[in-house]
């Protein structure tokens, strides 16, 4: 009887001696994964067709189109230099078909984990139109938590998110001369 009385005390001694080094502030185990920023550019004509879907007639994706951001051009669907850095992966401009089935050029990543001044991007179009985004982004921590102050801009009016939808003309193809 004594012997279970010393090995039960024992025991409870142990567990509470484990238990009362729980560090009680989780905050410092949480690692944040911050989503980058990425800019969606839906394009379509005038009867909401999309032009960047390689199926829909007219469509503009045979156009000579790219970003310019940082004084380099991305042109279309063309792969940017790989880097060594892992996250966030910068695509330069791409097509991609979006869960709804639309088409939409995609310009990014952005690391969403820094803050950003005013940085600018343009996309060239093959008809020669122009048109300009921008966007700044500040991460600051509330109670252990990040908030952010983003803004978003098209040709200089702010939207609520990266999410733009354009109308253009249907790409025709040039007559071949004989």
């Amino acid at each position: 009887m004594k012997t279970k009385s010393v090995f039960l005390l024992l025991w409870v001694a142990v567990f509470s001696l484990f238990t009362s080094c729980k560090n009680n502030d989780e905050t410092d185990n949480v690692i944040w994964d911050i989503y980058p920023i990425e800019f969606h550019i839906y394009v379509q004509d005038a009867a909401g067709r999309d032009l960047l879907n390689p199926e829909t007639e007219g469509n503009i994706l045979k156009q000579d189109i790219y970003a310019i951001y940082d004084q380099k051009n991305y042109k279309l669907n063309e792969k940017p230099l790989q880097t060594r850095y892992y996250m966030p992966h910068f695509y330069g401009l791409k097509t991609v078909k979006g869960n709804d089935g639309r088409y939409y050029a995609f310009f990014g990543e952005f690391d969403g984990a820094i803050d950003w001044g005013y940085t600018p991007f343009s996309v060239k179009w093959g008809d020669g139109t122009i048109d300009h985004f921008s966007f700044d982004s500040k991460i600051y921590w509330k109670d252990g938590e990040p908030e952010f102050n983003r803004h978003f801009y098209l040709n200089e009016v702010e939207y609520e998110k990266p999410q733009f939808t354009l109308v253009k003309e249907p790409y025709v193809e040039p007559p071949v001369e004989e």
